[in-house]
């Protein structure tokens, strides 16, 4: 089928091409019925509305989330300063309730012998008592 320039192909052009690379062509409703399963204008500005819509807001997000990280830097750089300041307060706490632990270990070792020397003198008292009875009573 060679057709010269600018001249439309026939019916009969057309089968003979199909019947050579034996291959079916579409109809004209057919490729109705395809065209018609495209997006229409209108459905396709609707999708760009929608992806421009989402591109300014992930746009918006991005700019809040640099603010956030910015904020989360300033505050860990605070928060690593107080905590260095109660850090060191509370070592201070601890130092003195060490030397108050430590006093009060001696004060109950301390009062421990105390208790053991009062029991001692007790007992030789108690002693004492019943010599002082075995005396009076050969002497009566």
């Amino acid at each position: 089928m060679n057709l010269p320039t600018g001249q439309l192909a026939t019916k009969n052009d057309l089968e003979a091409v199909e019947q050579r690379l034996m291959v079916k062509l579409a109809t004209k409703e057919e490729l109705r019925q395809e065209v018609a399963k495209l997006a229409t204008k209108e459905e396709l500005e609707k999708v760009k509305k929608s992806l421009e819509r989402v591109a300014n807001q992930v746009a918006l997000n991005t700019t809040d989330i640099t603010e956030i990280k910015h904020n989360v830097s300033r505050l860990e750089s605070v928060m690593s300063a107080k905590f260095e300041q109660v850090h060191e307060k509370f070592d201070v706490v601890l130092q003195a309730i060490d030397g108050l632990a430590g006093k009060v270990d001696s004060y109950h070792t301390e009062k421990a012998a105390v208790d053991h020397g009062l029991r001692r003198h007790d007992k030789r008292l108690d002693e004492h008592e019943s010599r002082i009875a075995n005396v009076e009573a050969k002497l009566a």
